[in-house]
């Protein structure tokens, strides 16, 4: 690779970190070019030689966030025991619920998602959304290709932090974590030593 190409896919990785961390904390109509190229220490002009569009920016940045999150989500659970109990714990904690920028982007970003004009935006985060029904299934002892469960699990889980993060740190807002960690748990397989 050749020294200007380096520096272009270099300038492209900045810019689609800046973008990325941006949709996690302001939503995918956080993305102004200008704004963006700035925190990048690029030049507005610049962004189309690395983008074709707003739009191309904002399923990169999408994918980089949705991407980004489930490695540290999935090294988390490993470190963690990787069980359902630990993910739902882990997931339905204060530090998740006050650390939105940092949190789940399907959390903070689904619901404009739902409202984006672009199809890409919408396929690609089911497509992601997909994938953890069925990793959480397979954690939950599903048989393959039955992921019921663990979009009962998922709801309830996201449905309970978003409920969390309008109440914010406290006492109701801690009470909901709970509340959702309970109701999520009670999705959890029968352990072996529980079935005998």
């Amino acid at each position: 690779m050749g020294h200007s190409q380096a520096e272009k896919a270099e300038s492209r990785e900045r810019i689609l970190e800046a973008a990325a961390e941006r949709i996690r904390a302001g939503g995918l109509e956080n993305l102004s070019i200008d704004t963006l190229m700035k925190q990048a220490s690029l030049t507005r002009g610049g962004f189309y030689g690395h983008f074709r569009s707003r739009s191309a920016l904002a399923v990169a940045a999408l994918g980089r966030a949705l991407d980004e999150t489930f490695a540290v989500q999935r090294a988390a659970n490993q470190r963690a025991g990787g069980g359902f109990r630990a993910m739902v714990t882990r997931y339905l904690s204060r530090s998740h619920r006050d650390g939105i920028g940092q949190g789940c982007p399907i959390a903070s970003l689904a619901a404009d998602v739902a409202r984006a004009d672009d199809p890409q935006v919408r396929a690609l985060m089911a497509d992601r959304l997909q994938g953890v029904f069925e990793r959480t299934a397979k954690t939950m002892g599903e048989p393959d290709g039955k992921t019921d469960a663990a979009v009962a699990a998922w709801s309830t889980m996201l449905g309970g932090l978003l409920l969390a993060r309008v109440f914010g740190p406290g006492a109701r807002g801690d009470e909901i974590l709970a509340i959702a960690r309970e109701a999520a748990l009670a999705y959890e397989p029968p352990r072996e030593a529980d079935k005998t």
